[in-house]
C-alpha cells in the first residue's frame, strides 16, 4: 500500500509534536503538601502547649517547661523544614519542574513558621498572665 491508498482512521488519537518530543515531568506532590504540613505543625504545637498549660495550670514550672519546649522545637522544626525545601528544590531543578511560585511559596512558609508560632505563643502568655494566681485555698 502506498500513501494514496491508505485510509486515515477517524478514531485514532492525534499525536502532537510536544507529546512526541518528551513527556513532561510531573511535580512531586510533596512540594505542595510539605508547606501545609509545616503550617499545621505550628498550630498543632500551639494546641498541645495550650492543653498542657490548661491541664497542669499556669505554675512557674509548667510555664518554664513550655517555654523551653517551644524554644527547642521551633528552631528544630524550621531547620528540618528548610532542609526538605532545599532537597525538594534540587530535585525540581534536576527534573526541570522548578517554578518561581512553588519556590516562593515554600520560602514564605519557611519565614512565617517561626513568626506565626511566636505570635500565637505571645497570645498564650498574655492569656496566662491575665489569669489571677490562686491562693493555697483556691481563692
Amino acid at each position: 500500500m502506498n500513501k494514496n491508498t491508505e485510509a486515515e482512521n477517524p478514531y485514532a488519537t492525534p499525536t502532537h509534536s510536544s507529546e512526541i518530543e518528551r513527556e513532561r515531568a510531573k511535580l512531586n506532590p510533596l512540594n505542595w503538601k510539605l508547606p501545609f504540613f509545616a503550617t499545621g505543625f505550628i498550630g498543632f504545637l500551639c494546641l498541645i502547649l495550650c492543653l498542657i498549660l490548661v491541664t497542669f495550670g499556669f505554675s512557674s514550672d509548667i510555664m518554664g517547661f513550655a517555654v523551653i519546649f517551644s524554644l527547642l522545637s521551633i528552631p528544630l522544626a524550621t531547620v528540618v523544614y528548610g532542609a526538605f525545601v532545599v532537597w525538594l528544590t534540587i530535585q525540581r531543578i534536576r527534573t526541570g519542574t522548578n517554578t518561581l511560585i512553588i519556590t516562593l511559596f515554600q520560602l514564605f512558609v519557611l519565614g512565617i513558621m517561626p513568626l506565626s508560632f511566636f505570635v500565637l505563643w505571645g497570645v498564650v502568655f498574655i492569656a496566662a498572665w491575665s489569669v489571677p494566681p490562686r491562693g493555697i485555698n483556691g481563692g
